[in-house]
């Protein structure tokens, strides 16, 4: 397994400053509903009123795949998932609290009307699991 190790760069008398490297956590994402872009952010108040969240955490996972990231940690330690997929979809969920090793299982019934996010820890044991909030962008 790789680990990245990130490093925040600050000038200090003309010299970088390497300060105490942030915390990743190792995170899974199974896609079991359409190809789709991610983002899995901090729960912060402006990530929350945003529409904007930047290059996707894992960008056009195809339906039935799965894909292991470093996201950075932090002390809050609540997260929120953002997903778009292929049919311009829109799903959401708030209040994800994440640790190193844990597995996010996106999945729905056959309908696609019904999603959910389920977060498993190391060992599968459940630790959140929440029916995604579910919209679409443009008109048909």
């Amino acid at each position: 397994m790789t680990c990245f190790v990130l490093f925040s760069c600050k000038e200090k008398d003309g010299e970088p400053d390497m300060t105490e490297p942030n915390k990743t956590i190792s995170v899974t994402f199974v896609n079991d509903v359409e190809k789709a872009d991610i983002w899995i952010l901090p729960q912060t108040e402006e990530n929350r009123k945003t529409s904007l969240w930047g290059t996707a955490t894992i960008s056009k996972l195809d339906s039935g795949d799965k894909r292991t990231v470093e996201i950075s940690s932090f002390d809050e330690g609540k997260y929120i998932v953002r997903i778009i997929d292929s049919d311009h979809a829109f799903y959401s969920a708030d209040d994800m609290i994440l640790g190193d090793n844990c597995t996010i299982h996106f999945k729905s019934d056959e309908t696609k009307y019904e999603s959910s996010i389920v977060v498993l820890d190391k060992d599968g044991k459940i630790l959140y699991s929440k029916e995604a909030f579910q919209g679409v962008f443009g008109a048909y």
